[in-house]
């Protein structure tokens, strides 16, 4: 007697989110998964699918890579990983891309969420008006970013 185990594709490492990037900067994203081979991978943003291109590598692979990121890249980066008994649907990695030299202006205690160009005005009555420096790679602990004002 022969018995036969089909593993089905599982992700064991998950692509990591909460990234903020500035335009012209780059990001990549992996994931681990385990499974009957061959495995199959897709990555998507905001649930298309991508494809290699000029600025993208990776898009059927574990690990996806985006170059000269501009505001458009901003959104929610997922893998399909699949084999042929099953397919799994890793967690949504989340991702900002900002342009540089902008602000944020927003009301004592919170953030409008509105950027704009930093300009040689004096804020509104009841506004202040915080920098917010490009993000870098060496800069960025892994926590969201956050403001007391």
């Amino acid at each position: 007697v022969i018995l036969i185990v089909n593993d089905q594709a599982r992700i064991i490492t998950q692509p990591q989110g909460g990234l903020i990037r500035s335009t012209g900067a780059n990001v990549s994203f992996s994931v681990t998964a385990l499974g009957s081979s061959p495995l199959g991978y897709q990555w998507r943003m905001n649930g298309t699918n991508l494809a290699n291109g000029p600025r993208i590598t990776g898009a059927n692979g574990t690990n996806l890579a985006l170059t000269a990121l501009v505001v458009a890249d901003s959104g929610s980066y997922d893998v399909v990983v699949t084999n042929l008994y099953s397919a799994a649907t890793s967690q949504v990695a989340v991702t900002n891309i900002a342009k540089r030299g902008l602000t944020r202006t927003g009301r004592t205690g919170a953030h409008s969420g509105s950027a704009q160009r930093a300009r040689p005005t004096r804020p509104r009555a009841g506004r202040t008006r915080v920098a917010i420096p490009p993000a870098t790679p060496q800069a960025y602990d892994g926590r969201p970013a956050m403001a007391t004002l």
